[in-house]
């Protein structure tokens, strides 16, 4: 196997670690913001409060933001992965 191969397989391996990395932590704060957010809409409709609104109206936007901050370093870690293959490969 020759030194450039062998390079190749490092760096892919290193990016394909990064983007399971990634997805296992998109997964796993997806399924914490649900629970974070179920609890605060059990807490505000149980009790009504204008204490409350701002948290819950705030707390989906920066979620949200979170989710897209991931799945765009997937996505990027997904294309440098092709351009890797092609400048390898082809």
């Amino acid at each position: 196997m020759h030194n450039e191969d062998r390079e190749l397989l490092v760096k892919l391996a290193l990016l394909q670690t990064d983007v399971h990395l990634y997805s296992n932590v998109l997964i796993g704060f997806i399924a914490l913001a649900f629970s974070v957010i179920v609890g605060f809409e059990q807490v505000y409709f149980a009790y009504r409060s204008e204490l409350f609104l701002l948290p819950i109206f705030l707390m989906p936007a920066v979620l949200l933001f979170v989710v897209a901050f991931l799945v765009n370093k997937i996505d990027q870690k997904k294309k440098e992965i092709k351009r890797l293959k092609k400048e390898y490969v082809w």
